[in-house]
Order: C-alpha cells, then structure tokens, then sequence
C-alpha cells in the first residue's frame, strides 16, 4: 500500500522564516533601515538577510543609488566603494 506525503506544514509548524516570507512584500528593502540590521556573508556583497525586526529573515539591499566615491567612508576606486558602510556600492 503506497503512502503519500503532504507537502503543507501541520497547524503550528511555521517557522519565523516562514512568517518572514509573508513579511518580506515585494519590495527589497535597505538593509540599514527600518531595524533589518542587514548581515552580509561578505563585506563586499551588495545583498544581504535582515537579522532584527519586523523584517527578519527578509533579503536587503545595502546599495540605494550612487554617491561620492569620497563620501561616508567609502575611499572609492574605479567606482566602488572599498571601504565603510556602503562597502560594494557604486559610487562616482
């Protein structure tokens, strides 16, 4: 007799991962705004996971556009930042 698997979570079983993913929307938030507290596997990477929050969980970008590339700490070359908050960024 075969038996068969259901692929839908019981009552209960939800993770906060799960509920994250409803959190999340459509949008890919800054990592360093509404409480994310963004984490980066890597200094140099632009995309990251919120760690703290209503957003828990929720993918996030470090990047909102381009700035100087001798501003807040970015010590720019060849137009990415090297350095500091927006380190990955583009910058000009």
């Amino acid at each position: 007799m075969a038996t068969y698997a259901s692929a839908t979570p019981a009552a209960g079983e939800f993770t906060a991962k799960h509920m994250a993913r409803d959190t999340c929307g459509d949008d890919l938030g800054r990592c360093d705004q509404n409480g994310c507290g963004g984490l980066f596997s890597s200094p140099n990477n632009v995309f990251g996971t919120c760690t703290t929050g209503k957003f828990t969980g929720c993918p996030c970008r470090k990047c909102g556009g381009k700035g100087s590339c001798g501003d807040n700490g970015c010590f720019g070359k060849n137009g990415i930042c090297t350095q500091g908050l927006f380190q990955g960024c583009a910058c000009s």
